[in-house]
């Protein structure tokens, strides 16, 4: 990591000055995941594919956002870009749990469905849910327990998925910091006005948005890497390899993949 992470960061001048760079990432992104893409097949390899082609949006998106003064919401993309990285990692690993991976969706439908006064709740779902949803028939509470799909937590789950457990600190533990309701969320928030000595809202954060984009490109490289262990393209490989000598000049260490 380079020792000046927290210096001024002009995101629009950055943005410009390395905008054939991140043109590269955008154009290989698109190839791998949409116009060279080859599809999936069985339940593991559609929901890696989901998570990953979700990588290519979120790419895009915090751009966009950074482009805009947007920092929070591309912090947010960052988080969850992490989690669909590691958790496509996990499953490549472990194909047997895609089938718990989508098995929640029902759950996760009656955990929200139970806080809505019955009035209102569709009557198709309603039915569908008290049949495939024991606990919600019986009107018992859905707990967070009752939508898990994996038997441990996202750290573990990067341990495994092998070089992105180095950005936990970061993509998931700072992130989750930044993004919601905390001391940090309101430090960060808050400057102190150099000529009164009073602290102001900022307007934008040049920090987090160099955190924010820092983190998704080295994150977009991890998920193309992946995609390419299991649809080989030599031309992407290449391109690929483009891209990470971008990265490494970039910011000054090589991407985590």
């Amino acid at each position: 990591m380079d020792q000046h992470f927290d210096e001024e960061f002009d995101s629009q001048l950055s943005l410009n000055k390395y905008s054939n760079e991140l043109g590269r990432l955008k154009r290989l992104l698109s190839y791998v995941f949409v116009e060279g893409s080859r599809g999936a097949a069985g339940n593991a390899e559609i929901v890696v594919m989901c998570l990953l082609r979700s990588c290519k949006d979120i790419v895009d998106e915090t751009l966009l956002l950074v482009r805009g003064g947007f920092s929070r919401a591309a912090v947010g993309g960052l988080l969850t870009m992490y989690e669909c990285v590691v958790s496509a990692r996990y499953i490549s690993l472990h194909p047997d749990k895609a089938v718990n991976f989508l098995n929640v969706l029902n759950p996760q439908w009656a955990k929200i469905m139970q806080n809505i006064p019955p009035e209102y709740r569709p009557v198709s779902m309603e039915s569908k849910l008290t049949e495939d949803v024991p606990k919600y028939g019986d009107k018992k509470p859905i707990t967070s327990k009752d939508i898990q799909w994996s038997d441990t937590h996202v750290r573990q789950m990067a341990q495994e998925a092998g070089a992105v457990i180095h950005l936990h600190p970061w993509a998931f533990d700072q992130a989750s910091a930044y993004i919601h309701p905390s001391a940090m969320f309101v430090a960060r928030m808050l400057r102190s006005n150099p000529e009164t000595h009073l602290l102001e809202i900022r307007d934008r954060s040049p920090v987090d948005e160099k955190f924010a984009i820092r983190f998704v490109h080295d994150l977009a490289l991890n998920a193309i890497d992946l995609r390419l262990k299991t649809a080989s393209d030599p031309s992407a490989s290449l391109a690929l390899q483009e891209c990470l000598v971008d990265f490494k000049n970039i910011w000054g260490y090589d991407a985590h993949i």
